[in-house]
């Protein structure tokens, strides 16, 4: 089952979608038109990675901070938390 670059998988893409844009628009080594849109399906993550690796960088670094938010925000929930408790 293959799913669109901005298929539900990536509902993070609000950040991405820059990116992606800078990325079509630079198109191929010597100018011609890139080998993705916005209408490429990919299959896997690796096979994203092969063929737009500027999506693909673009992608995991939104997956990452999204991460180290959810992170951030746990962590501080948990300080509030240890702080009520010694009260």
């Amino acid at each position: 089952m293959s799913e669109d670059i901005q298929g539900p998988e990536n509902q993070q893409s609000q950040g991405v979608s820059e990116a992606q844009g800078d990325a079509v628009k630079k198109g191929g080594p010597s100018g011609e038109a890139p080998a993705f849109s916005s209408a490429t399906k990919v299959s896997s993550m690796a096979e994203l990675q092969e063929k737009a690796p500027e999506v693909y960088q673009a992608m995991a670094r939104g997956i990452a901070m999204s991460i180290i938010d959810q992170m951030k925000r746990a962590q501080e929930r948990l300080k509030e938390k240890m702080r009520e408790m010694y009260r």
